[in-house]
């Protein structure tokens, strides 16, 4: 019978034998183990904490007074709420179905191999594309709104949008009580 193992290269040392749950069955573990602790402390932790304020009479600033379940017995009984909670629904919904029927939509017509293939992606990807800018936007406008839009204005040459002062008022604010 002929010897198969091949010997070990000169030079090198003999590879050492795997021991299993050694460092390293367990060094992912250890590795993950932050960010996993630090999730659900996060996660997890803050909507405890939300639901137990939630069994509380705290309004603005958190209080322990606890109250049980009478917040939700009011809140059940608010008619804003109900209102609320059907256009969430009903909006919902219908937004997921219209997204997965459009998106489906696209993705078929990008895989038949279309004419017109390369225009059909470019306006597939502007809605992405606008998306961001729109998300970049607002999430700055609220610190300096003139500046950015006539930052945004000048590359386009609207000279006169420069001058024109902004006149927002901040959104009126009703409390829920």
């Amino acid at each position: 019978m002929k010897n198969t193992a091949t010997p070990p290269r000169v030079g090198h040392a003999a590879p050492r034998a795997a021991t299993s749950g050694g460092l390293q069955a367990w060094l992912p573990r250890f590795v993950l183990a932050p960010s996993v602790a630090i999730s659900l402390f996060f996660v997890y932790g803050f909507m405890l904490w939300t639901f137990v304020l939630s069994l509380t009479s705290s309004r603005m600033l958190p209080s322990y007074d606890f109250v049980g379940f009478g917040q939700y017995a009011r809140l059940m009984q608010n008619e804003r709420w109900w209102v609320a909670s059907t256009n969430l629904m009903i909006f919902g919904t219908l937004f997921v179905l219209i997204c997965l029927v459009i998106g489906a939509l696209l993705a078929m017509l990008l895989d038949q191999k279309i004419r017109q293939e390369g225009a059909l992606r470019t306006i597939y990807l502007y809605c992405y594309l606008f998306g961001r800018i729109k998300e970049v936007y607002l999430h700055f406008s609220p610190i300096n709104r003139e500046l950015l839009v006539h930052h945004a204005a000048r590359p386009v040459s609207f000279k006169k949008l420069l001058y024109f002062k902004l006149n927002f008022r901040p959104a009126r604010v009703v409390p829920f009580y």
